[in-house]
């Protein structure tokens, strides 16, 4: 029996990132405040890869174009928003 994983288009949480970064939140308050730390510092990169900005993996280059509900309803909150904003 196949279990059915919910998955999130990113494209909107991205943009909302991306929105809040250039009006001056950092990249690292937004790791951290989503529970990306990775030896007590903030991991930038996880949640960059999550979002769709850097690409999964060296060899082929791609970049998530998908994320799963929980990882997606991480990644609102820590924006400051209910997840019910982006229709999750």
């Amino acid at each position: 029996m196949r279990r059915y994983i919910k998955t999130v288009n990113p494209v909107l949480i991205r943009e909302e990132a991306l929105s809040q970064v250039e009006y001056g939140r950092t990249w690292s308050e937004i790791a951290i405040a989503a529970g990306y730390e990775w030896g007590g510092r903030a991991d930038t990169t996880a949640l960059k890869r999550r979002l769709g900005i850097m690409p999964n993996n060296r060899p082929k280059r791609t970049y998530s174009d998908r994320m799963h509900y929980n990882v997606a309803v991480r990644i609102v909150r820590a924006l400051g928003y209910d997840p019910v904003d982006f229709k999750l």
